[in-house]
């Protein structure tokens, strides 16, 4: 019930005869217990290790962390189903990107930012390791990055949207974008020296309609973070696909699924007990779960 939903659980418990008699009702009742534990050791287990020193010995890597949220459908109130966001961060090296470390949770940003520097000293980093974060522009990991001192990189799926809403409002043809979309998204382009060749003054876009005035905003005040030339020259990724492949593979496999819906206590548990089991190195032992 940690891989498939409560009803195909209890179909392949029956034909398989593991639980006789087990109902969907007592898988949830096995289950709940045994995710809050793994949500509950990996939030101590983090809480301590946050304020661990990173290692000292060891030759420098390049290291990535992606953070993203994800929404899952919440239980019905008058009729309205509000979504309810789940934090997510991966940790892999560029060397090895199959090396990962998953967490996810349900949380305030504040929390989720010290779970996070707990993770970086789990997954093994070191003091000479060069770290980025690769993310949308959302503020919430915006300032998590900063909090933790860790250069971001904007993610370039995300942002050449936005440049592709100016290269209309430009009056820029299909053939145009088309072509300069896919040099942004090989990271050939850095986006202040685009800015600064393509943008009007202020004369003209302030005239503009207020999507194309947002989008412009967007560029502007996330340029420093979107220099894909220079990250390709370093060996780093400039499109968080990682975190992406976790919303689909971790979460959305097991939680996104046709009718379901959370509270929000159970979409931290599982979401937390989906990166436990998803992990090639766990954070907290079987063991410890089981016990």
């Amino acid at each position: 019930s940690a891989s498939l939903s409560y009803e195909k659980a209890e179909e392949v418990s029956q034909e398989l005869q593991m639980l006789p008699g087990m109902s969907r009702a007592g898988l949830e009742r096995l289950t709940q217990p045994y995710a809050q534990a793994c949500q509950q050791e990996t939030r101590v287990l983090l809480e301590i290790a946050k304020d661990a020193p990173l290692l000292n010995e060891g030759a420098g890597r390049n290291v990535v962390i992606e953070v993203d949220g994800v929404r899952v459908l919440g239980q019905p109130q008058d009729g309205v189903c509000e979504g309810i966001e789940i934090k997510s961060a991966v940790i892999h090296y560029v060397s090895d990107p199959g090396k990962r470390s998953f967490l996810a949770d349900v949380c305030e940003a504040s929390i989720f930012t010290e779970q996070v520097a707990g993770l970086m000293r789990e997954a093994g980093l070191r003091q000479n390791d060069e770290i980025v974060g690769l993310s949308d522009g959302a503020e919430w990991i915006k300032n998590l990055f900063e909090s933790l001192g860790i250069e971001h990189i904007l993610d370039v799926y995300h942002s050449s949207s936005y440049l592709d809403t100016l290269m209309q409002t430009l009056g820029w043809s299909e053939a145009q974008r088309l072509q300069t979309r896919r040099a942004w998204l090989r990271g050939e382009v850095a986006a202040s020296e685009w800015l600064h060749l393509h943008v009007p003054d202020p004369s003209v876009w302030l005239a503009w309609d207020e999507p194309s005035q947002t989008a412009l905003r967007y560029l502007e005040e996330r340029q420093q973070q979107m220099n894909y030339p220079s990250y390709k020259a370093r060996g780093l990724p400039i499109g968080s696909g990682q975190v992406e492949g976790m919303h689909k593979s971790v979460i959305g496999y097991r939680m996104k699924q046709s009718g379901m819906h959370w509270s929000r206590s159970g979409a931290g548990r599982m979401a937390a007990l989906r990166a436990w089991r998803c992990s090639k190195k766990p954070l907290v032992s079987h063991d410890t779960l089981r016990l």
